[in-house]
């Protein structure tokens, strides 16, 4: 022990850590480091070897992710992780895995992303298409699941106050345009309806009313969706109330008459 702290004292002395001629450039009372060098792409694939098959146990697990908390990487390591990974298949988890992955992303706590990190995030994803092949991935992963009520909570909250724009609307019209509309069944439609029953709702604009108007012009029904419409109100009946505000609607309202000629 005496002979290591004498070593250190003439490293010290010496500053052996910063000569560039010394052969030992590691300081005495310290653990010897690796840092500056490379290991060989022999070497790589021996400890590669060695690694395949090996399983950490849970405590190594949770050792390994508390020594990386609070770690924040530099934009040149993203960089050279991010085309390390390029070209490369990812590797399939099995089903059991993903419900482990999920269930410990679950139960993580996070706090909100900052506008700075919003920011990146969104620029980021500009520009990038996906795949109708991962489109139908994505969509085949989704199915089945379904929202808890908090979720739904949550994500009514965070659409709330938002301004869609004019080209994000267009886009969502084209995206429809020739699709085929799902059909909802009997059961979720009657939740729909009273989910919208008794929502209290700021009356529209004079200026939305025009461009709702607008919308509508030159548009024609064909008769099958006449005749679901006619099927859908019959046997109801408007309330008193109801009847009194569309009265109140068609006031002064002038209808136009065709005139009757007779030969």
């Amino acid at each position: 022990m005496l002979a290591l702290e004498a070593e250190g004292e003439l490293h010290d002395i010496l500053q052996v850590c910063d000569d560039p001629l010394s052969s030992n450039m590691t300081h005495a009372n310290r653990r010897f480091s690796f840092a500056g060098k490379n290991h060989s792409d022999e070497s790589k694939a021996k400890m590669s070897k060695s690694h395949t098959g090996k399983t950490r146990s849970e405590e190594v697990k949770c050792k390994i992710s508390k020594s990386h908390q609070g770690k924040i990487l530099s934009d040149a390591t993203k960089l050279r992780m991010s085309e390390a990974k390029m070209g490369k298949k990812r590797k399939q988890f099995s089903y059991e895995t993903r419900l482990k992955m999920a269930k410990a992303q679950r139960e993580r706590k996070r706090n909100p992303h900052s506008e700075e990190t919003k920011l990146k995030m969104s620029n980021a994803k500009k520009g990038k298409k996906m795949s109708d092949e991962t489109k139908l991935k994505l969509s085949n992963s989704k199915k089945g699941t379904k929202h808890s009520e908090e979720s739904k909570c949550k994500m009514s909250k965070s659409h709330q106050g938002k301004i869609v724009s004019d080209a994000t609307k267009l886009r969502m019209s084209e995206a429809k345009i020739g699709g085929k509309r799902k059909q909802f069944s009997y059961e979720t439609r009657l939740k729909m309806s009273k989910a919208q029953m008794g929502r209290k709702r700021n009356p529209h604009s004079e200026e939305t009313k025009l461009k709702m108007s607008k919308a509508q012009k030159g548009k024609k029904m064909s008769d099958e969706t006449k005749l679901k419409l006619s099927i859908s109100k019959t046997g109801k009946k408007h309330s008193e109330e109801t009847k009194i505000k569309i009265s109140k609607s068609r006031t002064g309202m002038k209808y136009k008459t065709k005139k009757i000629t007779t030969q």
